[in-house]
C-alpha cells in the first residue's frame, strides 16, 4: 500500500487536477450560457445549472487534491492543515464569486480581488506541501516514497516500524 507520495507527484496532480477544473467551468459555462450573456442576465434555470456543475466541478477537484495532499502530509510526517485552509478558502471563494455574479453586486472594491485570499491560502499549502522536503527515514505511514519517474529498477523494501 504505498501511503505517501513525494513532491513531484503533489504538484503534477495539483496542477492536473486545477487545469481539468478550469476546463470543465469554461466547458459548462460556454454550454450553459449564451453567447456574451452574463450570469446576471441569464435564465434561472442556466443559472442553476451552472453553479450546480461548477460546484460539482470544484468538489471532484478538491476531493482529488485533498487525496494527494494527505499522502504528501503522510510523507513530512505533518497534518495536511493547510490542504484543509486552501480547500475552505476555495469554496468560500467560489461561493461569493458566484452570489456576487448572479445578484449582480457592486462591491466598494474590484471583483478581481475576490480569489487573492484564494491564491494567498495555495501559497501556503504550496510551501508546506509542495516544497518542503518528506521525511527521509520510513515512518509510521509506510517507506519513504520512490521517485515518480525510477526507471532504475526495484529498490529494497525501507519500511520500519512506526516511531514510538
Amino acid at each position: 500500500m504505498k501511503s505517501r507520495v513525494g513532491r513531484l507527484e503533489w504538484w503534477g496532480t495539483f496542477v492536473v487536477t486545477y487545469f481539468l477544473y478550469l476546463q470543465a467551468t469554461e466547458f459548462f459555462a460556454r454550454n450553459l450560457l449564451r453567447d456574451g450573456e452574463t450570469l446576471s442576465a441569464a435564465t434561472v434555470q442556466s443559472t442553476v445549472l451552472l453553479g450546480v456543475a461548477e460546484a460539482v466541478c470544484l468538489a471532484v477537484a478538491l476531493a482529488v487534491q485533498r487525496h494527494v495532499s494527505i499522502k504528501r502530509a503522510r510523507d513530512r510526517d505533518a497534518r495536511p492543515i493547510a490542504f484543509w485552509v486552501y480547500a475552505a478558502v476555495s469554496v468560500a471563494t467560489f461561493a461569493i464569486s458566484l452570489i456576487v455574479l448572479v445578484s449582480g453586486l457592486s462591491l466598494p472594491f474590484s471583483t478581481s480581488w475576490i480569489p487573492v485570499p484564494q491564491f494567498l491560502a495555495f501559497g501556503w499549502a504550496a510551501i508546506e506541501l509542495g516544497a518542503r522536503p518528506g521525511d527521509p527515514m520510513a515512518n509510521r505511514w509506510g517507506p519513504v516514497p520512490k521517485p515518480l519517474f525510477d526507471m532504475v529498477g526495484p529498490k529494497s523494501d525501507n519500511y520500519k516500524p512506526p516511531r514510538i
